[in-house]
């Protein structure tokens, strides 16, 4: 069953579809716009506004206070950061509200992903030196300006292939909080370290741990992988070696 939210979310989007643009059909809409968000492609250049269409060939961009939450036709949700660059390239309808074929090129900055109705292998995603497959799942995604590509998994799963010549690789990565970065011509880097891990969040990635401007769909649990929810004495995940014990208090 659909979330109250998703509904209205889903009315919105058949709203836009039936609109003035309808002689191109919208892979989505903009269901929030912050700032300058613009969008160019089959639907024309134009700033991009809640409840505007979004379009397979669109590419979207962010200026440096920019956010945009799009709603595509399949449910899925997509949070795009400041100072980013996202091209829909492939948004194929397989059936009633879901997609056969569903391609995204992140060229730069940051976003959120959270899969929808279609199916697991329908999805792809491109950055600058790796392919993403999507298992059904939710993650922030960063893309530094030499490339570095940095993974963040909330829950679900996703199969990572580096773009390296003339041999490629891949790894798979799931669980909550567990974080990869591929680099360009070098070798997976699985971020482990608890404290590492969140200043390359809190750093990269604005809506990772600050979701109020984000709708309620479009928000993920990440609250239990901020530094001071960790326990230092059980979290598998830190490298820091734990602090001693308090001393027993002497009579």
């Amino acid at each position: 069953m659909m979330s109250r939210s998703l509904i209205v979310l889903t009315l919105g989007f058949i709203a836009v579809a039936a609109g003035p643009a309808a002689a191109l059909e919208a892979s989505g809409q903009a269901v929030a716009v912050v700032a300058d968000t613009s969008a160019s492609g089959p639907g024309g250049d134009r700033a991009l506004a809640t409840q505007g269409p979004v379009f397979t060939g669109d590419v979207i961009k962010t200026d440096r206070r920019g956010t945009a939450q799009l709603l595509f036709a399949d449910q899925t949700r997509m949070v795009i950061g400041p100072q980013s660059q996202v091209t829909i390239d492939k948004f194929v309808f397989g059936g009633p509200a879901k997609a056969s074929t569903f391609a995204i090129d992140a060229v730069r900055g940051s976003f959120r992903f959270i899969t929808g109705a279609s199916a697991k292998n329908a999805y792809s995603i491109s950055t600058p030196t790796a392919t993403i497959g999507v298992r059904g799942t939710a993650f922030d995604g960063h893309i530094a300006k030499d490339g570095t590509t940095t993974i963040a998994m909330w829950h679900g799963a996703v199969r990572l292939c580096d773009k390296a010549e003339p041999r490629q690789h891949c790894t798979e990565i799931s669980g909550t909080c567990s974080m990869i970065q591929v680099p360009p011509d070098k070798d997976f880097n699985r971020v482990n370290n608890v404290y590492e891990r969140t200043a390359i969040l809190d750093e990269n990635v604005p809506f990772a741990f600050r979701q109020t401007g984000l709708q309620t769909a479009f928000r993920v649990a990440s609250g239990s992988c901020e530094i001071h929810n960790v326990d230092p004495y059980t979290n598998p995940n830190s490298h820091e070696p734990a602090p001693p014990p308090p001393r027993p208090q002497e009579d």
